[in-house]
């Protein structure tokens, strides 16, 4: 096992990486979703017929962008 710094150096992923959009995609995606079901029971039922979260985690990946 190596150190990241030592591994980083040699990767293709650009050092400001945080800095793409696509960073954490699935996190702010969650947190969102999250922030619009709470106490509110329509978006609740909505979400859960329509399986919303099993849908966009199926879509992403994970990886080093979305932990």
């Amino acid at each position: 096992m190596s150190k990241l710094e030592e591994v980083a150096p040699t990767s293709n992923i650009p050092a400001d990486y945080q800095s793409e959009i696509s960073f954490e995609l699935k996190t702010l995606l969650v947190r969102c979703i999250a922030n619009m079901l709470y106490n509110n029971n329509t978006n609740k039922g909505y979400c859960l017929d329509t399986e919303l979260l099993p849908a966009l985690f199926e879509c992403t990946n994970m990886d080093a962008r979305n932990p």
